[in-house]
């Protein structure tokens, strides 16, 4: 089962164009996968029949944004299966990556896990209940408890640090660390350059480690044309994030 959200769903606002959302659905029809869409009252409606600390943390995660990547962890846990943002154009079969009782987490940036971030737009986890997930949902119960209101105010930090791509860094570390993936429910971390976070205009992207510091300072913030994704696509890239559809990423200096 593919996932993905967009909360206006059935408020008259559909999702920005454009968007890989069509890619994932001829993919799911052509592998017979279930294709699901997930709007802001459905999220309601699941987390209305979870537990009470479910919904305590639903209620009180301070932004739209938050609640987003929350339920996208809740999707994971319930039911497995692939979740990619709807700016991600999916290029390339995904069967690879359905391991039984393994959750596929991918770098944001060459080294990103080793300096604090991991990609959330993408979260692949084929079976259900993995125990990562546990880990990851209480986490960010914690850190609701513990963040200050000016950090959980803002849009851009309470993400980064309560829900996002820093969270998920800290728990998967921990996870690691730990030695859970020993007892039977692994973690895959893939290297940047497997679901590729950023193509520039000119079809210019990070596609290795070496080349990060050439082509950091070019850049820019088009979606780019369906053409310049499958002329450019490298054989081991499964994915491309046509970065612009997330605006408020352009003011994020953390």
């Amino acid at each position: 089962m593919i996932h993905q959200i967009w909360f206006n769903l059935g408020k008259g606002n559909a999702p920005l164009e454009p968007n890989g959302t069509e890619s994932f659905k001829t993919y799911c029809k052509n592998n017979n996968l279930e294709y699901k869409l997930w709007s802001e009252k459905e999220a309601d409606d699941i987390i209305h029949n979870m537990s009470p600390r479910i919904q305590a943390i639903w209620k009180h995660l301070p932004h739209a944004i938050t609640k987003i990547d929350f339920f996208r962890y809740i999707l994971m846990f319930k039911f497995g299966g692939m979740y990619f943002d709807i700016d991600f154009h999916c290029i390339k079969g995904l069967n690879v990556l359905q391991i039984e009782d393994c959750c596929c987490l991918c770098e944001e940036w060459p080294f990103s896990f080793k300096n604090g971030s991991l990609h959330n737009g993408v979260l692949i986890c084929k079976s259900p209940k993995h125990p990562f997930w546990i880990d990851v949902l209480s986490e960010i119960e914690k850190r609701l408890s513990n963040l200050d209101r000016d950090a959980l105010a803002d849009i851009q930090k309470s993400v980064f640090k309560l829900t996002g791509t820093a969270m998920l860094r800290d728990v998967a570390y921990s996870y690691i660390n730990n030695r859970k993936s020993l007892l039977g429910h692994s973690i895959i971390i893939m290297p940047y350059g497997f679901f590729c976070p950023l193509v520039c205009q000119d079809g210019t992207y990070i596609d290795s480690y070496d080349n990060f510091d050439r082509v950091r300072h070019t850049q820019t913030w088009s979606v780019p044309s369906k053409q310049i994704i499958n002329n450019n696509a490298r054989n081991f890239t499964s994915g491309f994030l046509g970065a612009s559809v997330k605006v408020w990423q352009q003011k994020f200096d953390c």
